[in-house]
């Protein structure tokens, strides 16, 4: 068992789970062990069809969200030349065969951790250049949202350059 996927806690913790779910993103099952106060070490496995159909309503609500969000922009699924998937669930597959099915092309993963780090810098320069005197309509960046935005858009248009 990996080092912090055993616990000593009754439950399972927020970094098990995380972990398990970036290994099923490439796997077919995992095992996983859950600390019981009645039974002790409880020593289970999860295959990625299980984890699917657990998580099938986050996955719904997930593409809701992108239909929304086209729809709000008055926009369609032809109308998009590109997708760009950040975080560590765009390595998971379901997600991405979803988006594949939505708009009729393969969604573009490129070092999804590293976009998030991009768009969290480029947020804290923004805070940085307002405390030197930049534009305060730099300070409608949310550190959530604009971080994530910012750097969505940025691997999206550097990855379209790079292909191009």
């Amino acid at each position: 068992m990996p080092q912090g996927l055993r616990s000593t806690r009754p439950g399972f913790s927020v970094v098990q789970a995380e972990a398990v779910k970036e290994q099923l993103s490439s796997l077919s099952n995992r095992p996983i062990e859950i600390f019981s106060t009645k039974h002790g070490i409880v020593k289970l496995s999860i295959t990625q069809d299980e984890f699917i159909a657990a998580a099938k309503s986050i996955f719904d609500q997930s593409i809701w969200c992108v239909e929304e969000a086209l729809s709000l922009s008055h926009l369609g699924p032809d109308d998009i030349a590109g997708v760009f998937m950040a975080g560590g669930s765009s390595n998971i597959p379901e997600l991405k065969r979803r988006l594949q099915d939505l708009f009729g092309f393969e969604p573009v993963r490129r070092n999804p951790s590293q976009a998030i780090a991009l768009g969290a810098a480029i947020f804290a320069g923004t805070l940085y250049a307002m405390a030197l005197g930049a534009p305060r309509w730099l300070g409608a960046i949310t550190p959530i949202g604009g971080s994530l935005l910012i750097a969505g858009w940025v691997a999206l248009a550097w990855t379209a350059r790079r292909e191009s």
